[in-house]
């Protein structure tokens, strides 16, 4: 991505985008560009823009875990800022932030320390009517399920994970996977499927999808083990994979609490697969990975237990089909072989401090 000067672009002059600043005692020096491929959007070229802007106000997020929610309450009211209705509605220019303290700030009034979690969807089953891109996911991998949320969004299985799983099942050392957030289950079931040899551990919270997954998975009783509840309320079982799809702002979270049995269950040689941003959301990424904007460490709510760079000696961010994935493991050699002659750019990002 390309780093521009703030002041020398057309937003400088932009009084609603100067509005939002002033509002949030916001500071805007520089952003990032470039383009992606929307895969959701029928393989449309949108154009990505990721502004940097610093916080003066040391408490703008708070103080708590809640600080997540926060920071979407200020992304949903920017994306109308930029004429974007909802999250999901693309046009030619996909915009987000990310916020970094200043060096120089001032106490905040905090907020409370709540937590949102949403279970508002359904399972459906793959049809004539389903878009292109979840029919072509059908074609490939054989998915038969995806999820409607109660607003009529569709939610398709992660499909930057299965190129890799298609590796990973070459190595046949490899034979325990774990996932984190299966929502309709197909990337275990694709892994099930494709050796025989495979076990299963499968971890989904929602309460709509345990009866889902008990009956999808009715054939492999065998090899498979479930944990339906809250991961932060798991223990993890030792593991040669652990891929994690959830919502990004459960992430932190997750390693803070779990992040020492993570590590213990993959040993040596294991392997942490993340989905860990959107082009346009790097926020979560750099919670994650602070190597990319050191800064974020300067916020009241961060914690050292976030960054995968403490927990793993290897730790890759790679840009895949639309998405941002995070690998990390304590041998490079399984991260290599997992990205084998697959197409995929390293996030280029780097050193925005």
């Amino acid at each position: 991505m390309n780093r521009h000067k703030f002041r020398d672009s057309k937003y400088s002059k932009n009084a609603k985008f100067i509005s939002f600043l002033e509002k949030h005692d916001l500071e805007c020096k520089y952003f990032y560009e470039g383009e992606m491929v929307c895969y959701s959007a029928n393989c449309k070229r949108v154009k990505v823009i990721n502004f940097i802007f610093n916080s003066r106000n040391i408490n703008l997020l708070g103080e708590g875990s809640s600080f997540y929610k926060k920071y979407r309450t200020l992304r949903s009211e920017f994306r109308k800022v930029m004429g974007l209705l909802n999250e999901c509605q693309f046009k030619d220019i996909c915009p987000g932030f990310i916020i970094i303290p200043s060096k120089k700030t001032f106490k905040g009034n905090s907020i409370n320390k709540t937590k949102e979690t949403s279970f508002g969807f359904k399972v459906e089953k793959v049809n004539i009517e389903s878009p292109e891109w979840i029919k072509n996911m059908e074609r490939k991998y054989g998915i038969k399920y995806i999820l409607k949320t109660k607003e009529g969004y569709l939610i398709g299985p992660e499909e930057i994970f299965f190129p890799l799983v298609r590796n990973l099942l070459k190595k046949e050392e490899i034979k325990t996977y774990t996932e984190i957030g299966a929502g309709s289950g197909e990337l275990s079931h694709y892994i099930l499927r494709k050796r025989k040899d495979t076990l299963l551990n499968i971890n989904e919270i929602s309460p709509h999808l345990k009866g889902h997954l008990k009956k999808y998975f009715s054939n492999f009783k065998d090899r498979v083990n479930y944990f339906l509840k809250d991961a932060n309320k798991i223990n993890f079982p030792k593991s040669n994979v652990i891929f994690c799809g959830i919502f990004y702002g459960e992430l932190p979270e997750l390693l803070d609490k779990k992040g020492k049995q993570i590590i213990n269950a993959l040993g040596n040689k294991g392997l942490l697969i993340i989905q860990s941003a959107m082009p346009e959301n790097l926020f979560s990424l750099i919670i994650l990975d602070p190597r990319i904007f050191p800064q974020i460490k300067y916020w009241p709510w961060y914690k050292k237990s976030y960054d995968l760079n403490l927990k793993f000696r290897f730790v890759k961010n790679i840009y895949l089909r639309g998405e941002i994935l995070t690998l990390a493991s304590q041998d490079k050699k399984i991260i290599d072989d997992t990205l084998n002659n697959i197409s995929y750019k390293d996030l280029d990002i780097k050193n925005g401090n």
